[in-house]
């Protein structure tokens, strides 16, 4: 999953578009990268080349964002150790959620930015419905990702099809997927519990489901704080 959530790189008619709107994300964005950077500190080495720099302004979000990208090359070299058990996923378990609500919250600006364009270069009546629809276009692009990844290892198991019921979608709100998410990972632990699931693949799975809550999360709060001040 986490392969899919990377960075844009935001133009100058991005950063323009964004100067006339209040960053209100900003607070959550510095915080996630702060969390980030202290992991950097419990580890020696060349950890420290993959520090993110404090920002101010939205002219170093190109620069930001590249780094938070590069970031991952960090988190990379520690999924080796993740996937040996469930003990060193639960102890990074904060990091791979950090790093995912990160790329949320960057996502969540992409979409402010490319709604500013839509709406300077087309007629757009509805702006309220046309962000909730283009978010939750986001929502079930990384859903169904999701989803491919569970089918690849529960194959067509039927208590998942039944999890996806739980899924709320309504065209005046965003699509809510994280009872779904709860029910998942309570039925996938049932399974490994019952030794019908490799750790291997309970590892994956969890990891998997980790890494699209944490970024559907933060991109959901941004998206939701951003549709509230659409008229």
């Amino acid at each position: 999953m986490i392969n899919l959530f990377k960075p844009f790189e935001p133009s100058l008619v991005n950063l323009t578009d964004l100067k006339n709107v209040n960053p209100f994300w900003s607070k959550s964005l510095k915080q996630r990268v702060s969390k980030l950077n202290k992991w950097l500190v419990k580890f020696s080495g060349n950890s420290q080349n993959f520090e993110i720099k404090s920002f101010t302004n939205y002219e170093e979000y190109p620069n930001l964002f590249k780094q938070v990208d590069h970031f991952k090359s960090f988190l990379n070299q520690k999924y080796s150790l993740i996937k040996t058990s469930t003990k060193m996923l639960s102890k990074f378990q904060k990091l791979i959620d950090n790093y995912c609500a990160t790329l949320g919250i960057i996502k969540a600006i992409e979409i402010i930015c490319n709604y500013y364009q839509s709406i300077n270069y087309e007629n757009i009546s509805h702006k309220k419905l046309f962000i909730i629809d283009t978010s939750n276009e986001i929502i079930e692009k990384y859903l169904q990702s999701f989803r491919k990844k569970l089918e690849t290892v529960l194959k067509k198991d039927k208590y998942i099809d039944l999890c996806f019921n739980n899924i709320v979608c309504t065209d005046s709100s965003l699509t809510n997927t994280f009872v779904f998410v709860g029910l998942t990972l309570k039925y996938v632990s049932i399974l490994f519990k019952k030794k019908k699931l490799s750790e291997e693949d309970f590892i994956g799975l969890n990891a998997a489901m980790i890494e699209y809550y944490a970024f559907i999360n933060d991109f959901s709060q941004v998206m939701n704080t951003f549709i509230n001040s659409v008229y």
